[in-house]
């Protein structure tokens, strides 16, 4: 066996030491690119989403609201004043008061999510449609929400045309 010299190991240390710094240097610019393609595609898929999308911040204040939101809630896109208020406003006067206090419940009881029905009125009519909300929180809570509305007239619809066929079939 053969000694090395401190120059050999040394030397053998920079090159593993480059070695690794190339291949962290690849897998950084990996995951940025990533990071990139991952953050565009969420953008694409809050754009084009039929469900409404919020995100609301540790003081309950919504920082973002998807086209589809503010579309519910009867605003026009490039509104962002008050949008709590034009939230509450939208919703039904009998469900305000519900939907503030689940939120609230949700927040106190530090809830990882919540799914909530109400009505939400057709912006431009007196007319309301039915919404089922859901909130999830974001890295526990620290970073605010993620809430969703989702609009379930159609299925409410369904079920009270299935329930009509039920009932006709016991008649028989």
């Amino acid at each position: 066996m053969s000694k090395k010299t401190l120059n050999e190991e040394l030397t053998e240390a920079l090159e593993l030491i480059y070695y690794y710094q190339q291949h962290l240097e690849e897998l950084v610019a990996q995951r940025t690119h990533e990071l990139e393609v991952t953050k565009e595609m969420y953008h694409t898929l809050s754009k084009m989403s039929p469900i409404g999308l919020c995100r609301i911040d540790k003081d309950q204040k919504f920082e973002y609201c998807n086209r589809k939101f503010k579309e519910f809630i009867g605003i026009e896109y490039d509104d962002n004043e008050n949008l709590e208020e034009k939230f509450i406003e939208a919703v039904h006067p009998t469900d305000r008061l519900r939907i503030v206090d689940a939120f609230q419940f949700m927040v106190e009881n530090n809830l990882k999510e919540y799914a909530y029905e109400y009505r939400l009125r057709v912006p431009g009519t007196t007319e309301y449609r039915d919404v089922v909300g859901h909130s999830k929180r974001v890295n526990g809570g620290g970073k605010g929400w993620v809430a969703t509305i989702t609009c379930i007239n159609n299925k409410k619809e369904i079920l009270s045309e299935l329930e009509n066929i039920k009932n006709l079939r016991i008649k028989k």
